[in-house]
């Protein structure tokens, strides 16, 4: 008579669980970097966003003769600067080459972007200082 053997030997079981364990080894970190990457980005682009935001209504302001004139201290964005994810403050000073009000825009992040700090000057592209 003969036996069908059906199944996995406990070799190939183990086999089988230690390539896993490597491919979870390897996986892991580079997941968790990318994750950490994107929030970072993803901060830095609120920034940028609402630095632009802050130089469109200063244009705006120009307009209607209601523009502020000096360098203002920290102040925290308006809730129309579209800031979620983080607390994000401003300050401006006046360019006397242009006659422009410079925009520094600062989100420090919150929530799962709390350790992330992004800052954007008159809308160009983030930095992101260490906090």
């Amino acid at each position: 008579m003969r036996m069908n053997k059906k199944g996995f030997t406990l070799i190939e079981l183990l086999a089988v669980i230690v390539v896993l364990a490597i491919i979870l080894v390897i996986a892991v970190p580079r997941v968790l970097s990318v994750i950490a990457t994107a929030r970072k980005e993803s901060l830095g682009k609120t920034a940028q966003m609402a630095a632009r935001y802050m130089q469109q209504d200063y244009a705006i302001q120009s307009l209607t003769g209601t523009a502020p004139t000096a360098q203002s201290t920290a102040q925290a964005c308006p809730d129309a600067a579209g800031v979620k994810d983080g607390t994000c403050t401003y300050t401006s000073a006046l360019n006397s080459g242009t006659g422009e009000l410079d925009y520094t825009v600062k989100v420090v992040g919150t929530g799962k972007f709390a350790g992330y700090i992004a800052q954007s000057v008159n809308g160009n592209a983030a930095t992101y200082p260490e906090s």
